[in-house]
């Protein structure tokens, strides 16, 4: 099965800087924000800077979006925000994988 071109994931990753903004998880929200601002303007690095947000103590896999977390939300709320982070997370990760595989990247090549 031939799939079409991988499209960057700049609405994914719009709509995960609402979500962290919206909770005030400003280190993720800006580190996310920052990719997005590389991958329009085509910076090679891009998609490696984003992919190193993944794996590893502390990473962007360890955000739990909780009152307990200092974030402005409901203990209900933490949860299905914190379901809908990881959603927007893992199509973000499967987005930014392919276009490593297909395009490659000037980490990649250098």
């Amino acid at each position: 099965m031939t799939r079409g071109p991988v499209e960057p994931p700049f609405q994914l990753l719009a709509d995960a800087v609402r979500l962290l903004e919206g909770v005030g998880e400003q280190h993720w929200a800006a580190w996310l924000r920052g990719d997005l601002r590389r991958l329009r303007r085509g910076d090679g690095f891009a998609i490696e800077h984003l992919l190193s947000a993944y794996g590893g103590m502390g990473s962007i896999n360890d955000v739990l979006i909780s009152p307990h977390n200092g974030h402005d939300v409901s203990e209900h709320e933490g949860e299905v925000t914190t379901a809908e982070l990881r959603r927007l997370l893992s199509a973000i990760y499967h987005s930014a994988s392919g276009l490593r595989r297909t395009s490659g990247s000037a980490a990649m090549s250098a």
